[in-house]
């Protein structure tokens, strides 16, 4: 029977059923026994028919938020109550409303389905105003309007009445209030309660105060209260204010006068005082820690303003750093008594700040013991514990190290450890014996692993993320990681664990309930880009930079959990109206001419296929094919990709992949003629098929992608494309990036970011048409200059004598260098600015690289945060503007707007 009652708990712990019934028949010696189970038909789907009046969207709002999107059936008549409930709110009295379930069975879900009669809606018949104070009886002033014969809507209602209450609140009547209840049959009648309240003067005496200090300090307009509470509030707050420049003896006072009829006066009176600097420092009775570390730590010195609270938490920071070197029982003391003024009537006054400490006797660990430990060695706990013998005794380390074992314990399954430590001290204080005892309590080992509500999910996609399974133990660790690895797939609204306990012994069941999210997902966006491109508009056709604003919108539609697992495919495509430039031959003046087209020019469409766990879960590989078109400055190319990627990490911060791409680029709307074409590559395969192999090793530690604080990135990328697998040409092509993340330790968030950029790349030689070609082609060149990179350049114009045209325009080259150097500075709420200096160069071929060809530039920016990423607002000044060509000077400042950090 204890097993028969064993399988009823884990058949109800699934949640499938809402009964169950063991019945035993006894046969001959033999029992046969029988399960009847009674399926909960759980509602995933909600419908309305009917008149329903209202929105259906807020109403299955209404369902969901209050019952769950998988609504058990028992409590479909709360949901019948607090639906008439909103429609009696709405404005309709004798709503109907009608419920029925069926059930599918496929599987045992139920439909609810609620045919409503909204029937004839309220409308307003007769208002009420009722003032609430007795005082405000005889007076006269606007109440909430409300028009007779409206519909009745609470919503709308409550509405009119905040709109109320604003308005007489900027007129200075703070504690205005207006409230609202009805009575609803075939018409609503309103009854409003008004208080308007008296109207509220703030006043100011004695040492001034400026508008903005007065609004800040004392809020009583933007709270549009009087509360008593807050005027304390603002009394501290004046004082603050005053004490953090030096005004030790600063107070504020208020009083309320309710003298005038209808008004309350509340008056501020500010006394500020004299004004208190330091003369001197002196620090008395220290030993074991040098005065001059200790100045250090106090960083207070001559003439700096005297703030009484600054002293405080500089004593408290001595205090901390005696009690880390092992003084548990040091006392720090401060004082900063007055000196003699020359003048008893002058404004400032000066302070000795006197620093006396009481340092005691030092305090280190001379033994750790451990005892009731079976599971850990000694030597393992002492590991974990990481108090060392010998060293300066901390409390805090004590504790941490008591957390610390009672967590390995926990990660083994051992959930009810106790882990308490005793420390004796001896020899006057002098050595400290700490003991942890150890009480490790049984081991949790997993019986079941239920999982429920993964109607699309395979059960196998679950299990995979789990770091615990069946007959293994239960570690703490292993749960929060697996609640961490199913919210990684991104395939569940919510995840939660429950582990059942057993009555009889150590065995747990972990219920794992799954909910989940929509396979389809759906967005889109529209916007705006602005750069400055180069345009052939300059006398020869010379390069030109113009601002060219071009709208743009996206759209992208995927599909998850696909077949049950995490596969997923997406689609995405882009488009920006923009125009290009076509050399064109004017045949009766022989000259070449440039037309602009405006048009649909540049688009991206993208298709991909991820499967998370490609060769036994130990990579990812994602399927993606490309068709785009785009604008380059010299030239347009239309191009289609296809690619498979596999990534595999190694570490949680180093990942390797490795890719194969075919794809095929044709270059149109050329800016130079056929016969001033600069690389032979081009004139011979204007369109030019790759097969390329490529691989990259990652490398990233920053804790935010976004807008990191602190951390290393680093990122070597390699192609190598070669005739042998279907390459028209073959080169060899690295990339590498490297970005260093650093927080100041300065009061100000202030975050110093430093980054290079390294590309070299050689092509391999080959005939076309009785010709040798070794360049690379076009789409596979490094350009540089533009708002991540060089910001004193626009888009690809960072150039040198070797890769720019006649005309100006840049041609790219084998070999790239890009150096960056930021300052950013948290200036306030979510304004941030930022410092940088800027350096780099492109080289026709990778072995002239050279770093004092360097091309430097220098600027000042703002970021802006906002929900989606920092709004970059950069202005980069090109240190030494250049003229190659003779025909179109370099820019000497150029303004960027993006989103995101530069890198």
């Amino acid at each position: 029977m204890s097993d028969v009652r064993s399988t009823v708990d884990h058949l109800l712990n699934l949640r499938r059923y809402d009964d169950i019934q063991p019945i035993a028949d006894a046969m001959a010696g033999r029992v046969r026994l029988r399960y009847v189970l009674v399926p909960s038909h759980r509602i995933d789907t909600v419908r309305f028919t009917g008149n329903v009046a209202l929105s259906e969207t807020d109403l299955r709002r209404l369902v969901t938020d209050r019952f769950g999107r998988s609504a058990n059936p028992n409590r479909v008549p709360e949901a019948v109550t607090a639906l008439q409930a909103e429609y009696r709110r709405r404005g309709y009295p004798g709503a109907r409303i009608n419920q029925q379930i069926a059930t599918t069975h496929d599987p045992h879900r139920s439909i609810l389905t609620f045919d409503i009669e909204a029937g004839a809606r309220a409308r307003i018949a007769e208002v009420t105003y009722r003032q609430i104070d007795a005082a405000e009886a005889n007076v006269r002033f606007p109440l909430p309007e409300f028009r007779m014969g409206e519909v009745y809507d609470e919503l709308k209602v409550d509405e009119v009445c905040m709109q109320w209450e604003e308005r007489m609140r900027a007129q200075g009547f703070y504690e205005a209030t207006a409230s609202c209840r009805a009575t609803q049959a075939d018409e609503a009648y309103l009854f409003v309660n008004v208080r308007r309240g008296p109207l509220v003067v703030v006043e100011f005496s004695g040492d001034p105060l400026t508008e903005k200090e007065r609004d800040e300090l004392v809020p009583i307009r933007s709270e549009a209260s009087t509360d008593e509470d807050l005027l304390e509030d603002a009394k501290l707050a004046i004082e603050r204010h005053f004490h953090a420049d030096g005004y030790r003896d600063a107070q504020a006072n208020y009083t309320r006068d309710e003298s005038t009829p209808g008004q309350l006066t509340i008056r501020f009176q500010v006394m500020r005082g004299a004004r208190y600097t330091v003369d001197s420092v002196r620090v008395m009775g220290n030993a074991a820690i040098s005065t001059a570390e200790l100045e250090e730590i106090l960083m207070i010195a001559r003439g700096d303003v005297f703030i009484a609270a600054t002293l405080d938490q500089r004593r408290s920071a001595i205090q901390t750093a005696y009690i880390e070197r092992g003084f548990r029982r040091a006392v720090v003391k401060t004082d900063a008594p007055s000196l003699p003024s020359a003048s008893p009537d002058s404004a400032e006054r000066r302070v000795e700040v006197i620093v006396a400490i009481e340092e005691g006797p030092r305090t280190t660990v001379r033994s750790v013991n451990f005892k009731g430990n079976t599971v850990f060695t000694e030597a393992q706990l002492r590991g974990s514990a990481q108090v060392g013998i010998g060293g300066r005794y901390l409390a805090s380390e004590v504790a941490d190290g008591r957390d610390a074992i009672a967590i390995d314990y926990q990660n083994r399954g051992y959930l009810d450890v106790a882990v308490r430590e005793e420390t004796t001290f001896a020899d006057a204080d002098t050595q400290a014996d700490v003991t942890y005892a150890i009480v490790e309590g049984p081991q949790a080992i997993v019986e079941h692993i239920i999982i429920v509500g993964n109607d699309k999910t395979k059960t196998e996609t679950i299990l995979e993320e789990l770091e615990f399974q069946e007959g293994g133990p239960l570690g703490r660790a292993a749960q929060d990681n697996s609640r961490t690895r199913l919210a990684r797939l991104g395939l569940f609204r919510q995840v939660t664990f429950t582990v059942l306990d057993h009555s009889t012994d150590a065995r747990r069941d972990v219920l794992i309930e799954i909910q989940e999210a929509d396979r389809t997902t759906f967005g889109y966006s529209f916007g705006v880009e602005g750069a400055l491109r180069a345009r052939p508009t300059g006398p020869g056709g010379a390069a030109e930079d113009h601002l060219e604003l071009a709208p743009r919108g996206a759209f992208e539609i995927g599909r998850r959990n696909l077949f049950g697992t995490n596969r997923s495919v997406n689609f995405f495509a882009r488009v920006s109206l923009r125009s290009t430039d076509v050399r064109t031959d004017d045949t009766t003046t022989n000259d070449d001419q440039t037309e602009s087209n405006l048009g649909f020019n540049e688009y991206r469409v993208v298709g991909s296929f991820r499967e998370p766990r490609f060769l036994s879960g130990r990579s990812e590989l994602l399927i993606t094919g490309i068709v785009e078109q785009a604008i380059r400055t010299t030239f347009n190319f239309s191009r289609r990709i296809a690619r498979a990627e596999v990534a595999t990490s190694l570490t949680p911060a180093v990942s390797l992949t490795g890719r194969y791409t075919f794809e095929r680029t044709k270059l149109f709307d050329e800016i130079f003629a056929p016969d001033e074409k600069p690389l032979l590559i081009d004139k011979l395969f204007p369109e030019v098929r790759l097969s390329k192999f490529a691989g990259s090793l990652i490398y990233d530690t920053r804790d935010d992608l976004l807008d990191p604080n602190t951390g290393t990135s680093f990122l070597v990328d390699t192609d190598v494309a070669m005739r042998a697998v279907g390459s028209e040409v073959g080169f060899i092509r690295t990339f590498a990036q490297a970005y260093v993340y650093r927080q100041l330790p300065v009061r100000r968030r202030t975050i110093v970011a430093l980054g290079a950029r390294l590309g070299a790349a050689r092509g391999f030689e080959r005939v076309k048409e009785e010709q040798l070609v070794s360049d690379l082609p076009a789409s596979e060149r490094f350009f540089a200059g533009g708002d991540s990179t060089v910001r004193g350049f626009s888009l690809d114009r960072l150039v040198g004598e070797d890769t720019v045209s006649p005309t100006g325009f840049p041609l790219g080259g084998n070999g790239v260098v890009v150096l960056n150097g930021e300052l950013r500075v948290h200036l306030g709420k979510a304004l941030h600015g930022v410092g940088f200096v800027d350096a780099g160069t492109v080289s026709k071929f990778a072995g002239d690289l050279s770093l004092t060809d360097l091309r430097p530039a220098a600027g000042a920016g703002l970021r802006i945060e906002s929900p989606f990423g920092p709004i970059r607002l950069d202005l980069g000044v090109n240190l030494d503007p250049k003229d190659f060509t003779g025909v179109s000077p370099e820019r000497r400042w150029v303004f960027h707007i993006s989103i995101g950090q530069a890198f």
